[in-house]
């Protein structure tokens, strides 16, 4: 993502949600702890993750007081985000289903208008 659209994407953003201040190192804590729990899910980080991480240089994590819960109600929850394809959706959510069981995580979808119905949605009918 470029930054002018990244700026444009957190302009959006802030309409819905309220963005705060961390500290770097709970910043970095936070980007470890949510990778970690990704991996316990089966799920890689993001590809530009390990080429982004060092931008934090000698900032300890530990230093981080903070503690970080994950998912929604005690169970994961996968929100697409503005770049994930159809095919990665699906991938993710039946990723989620195989490795927790059909019902043991719940996601968010965000359809374009223009998408064919059926075209967004996580594991198809047959696949459950």
């Amino acid at each position: 993502m470029e930054e002018d659209q990244l700026r444009s994407y957190l302009t959006a953003q802030s309409d819905t949600q309220t963005f705060v201040d961390l500290a770097p190192a709970c910043a970095r804590k936070l980007i470890r702890d949510a990778v970690a729990y990704a991996a316990d899910l089966g799920l890689a980080p993001a590809k530009d993750y390990h080429a982004v991480e060092p931008i934090f240089g000698d900032i300890d994590a530990d230093a981080c007081s903070e503690t970080f819960t994950f998912g929604k109600d005690g169970k994961p929850l996968y929100v697409s985000g503005p770049l994930d394809t159809p095919a990665r959706i699906r991938a993710i959510t039946l990723s989620l289903k195989n490795r927790l069981g059909i019902d043991a995580a719940d996601s968010l979808i965000e359809a374009p208008r223009d998408a064919p119905a059926g075209e967004i949605a996580g594991p198809a009918p047959d696949d459950q």
